[in-house]
């Protein structure tokens, strides 16, 4: 109701816009392999800059207490080459964080950012 109805900015679920986009990342990523048991606790907000539609798959590593330690991007799922997505993918990855995982050893597994133009 007190938005600027010609603003860029668009607010909403996944990491999804037009030129700047924000979101939460619910919705906007997912698990597609490994990480048994782990599910995601907390989804970084963030606004920057994309103007296309890609999916950037991206190993991660993460320890017992659901911390991402480690993330590269996964050539097998990513539809994009453009270096902007694959940055903002890489940096929302390493803020995600898990559930706990039931051993006090970490796990690999590959997650997919979702990234969607907002027409």
């Amino acid at each position: 109701p007190n938005g600027n109805p010609t603003s860029d900015s668009y607010t909403g679920n996944a990491s999804s816009g037009h030129g700047k986009g924000s979101g939460n990342g619910g919705g906007g990523v997912s698990i597609r392999s490994g990480l048994g048991g782990r599910r995601f606790t907390h989804f970084p907000s963030f606004e920057d800059d994309f103007n296309e539609t890609a999916k950037v798959a991206v190993d991660i590593t993460v320890d017992q207490n659901g911390t991402v330690q480690g993330a590269s991007i996964n050539p097998h799922g990513t539809t994009t080459t453009n270096p902007n997505i694959r940055h903002i993918a890489l940096l929302k990855a390493k803020q995600l964080k898990l559930n706990a995982g039931k051993t006090a050893d970490s796990q690999s597994g590959t997650i997919v950012f979702n990234f969607k133009l907002k027409s």
